[in-house]
């Protein structure tokens, strides 16, 4: 995969974050393959795991928030709430890192968690990081605690 052994998300066929428009099949192979193996997973519930290099609602980027489909926006809400107080909250950082409910995915848009709801109408997140004056081990640990948190609302993770 030439975009994972650069370390960035854009190959030849463009940027794999807008490779997955609803409705239609994915735009390329490696969107395809990636689609393929979701179904044949059969979902209850996807949690899609980015990073970004700001901090929603403070800069103009998408960092420090999880954004649900319109099927769960509950759900969204409470992995924040957690988060921030098991984990945020406890930290050094400011409170502007605390994790935001970012708007509704309805499948408009052709990114994975909006095909994942616009075409097999599944509960789903975005779920955004920040890597602005974080450390890889605290941005992973948020990360996997907010996933732990939405899967385990929806029954999948007992733990």
């Amino acid at each position: 995969m030439p975009a994972i052994s650069i370390g960035a998300r854009y190959t030849e066929d463009g940027d794999l974050n807008r490779q997955f428009p609803t409705g239609a099949n994915p735009t390329s192979r490696l969107a395809r393959a990636l689609w393929d193996e979701l179904q044949s997973h059969d979902p209850d519930v996807v949690v899609d795991l980015h990073s970004s290099s700001g901090i929603y609602k403070y800069d103009g980027k998408v960092g420090q928030a999880v954004f649900p489909t319109r099927a769960t926006p509950m759900n969204a809400v409470n992995a924040c709430d957690y988060v921030n107080e098991q984990y945020i909250d406890l930290s050094e950082y400011p409170s502007h890192y605390d994790f935001d409910c970012g708007n509704s995915l309805d499948g408009s848009r052709p990114l994975f968690i909006h095909k994942a709801y616009g075409d097999l109408h599944l509960p789903g997140y975005l779920v955004e990081t920040t890597r602005k004056g974080t450390t890889l081990e605290d941005a992973v640990t948020w990360e996997v605690a907010v996933a732990r948190d939405l899967l385990w609302q929806h029954g999948v993770y007992h733990g």
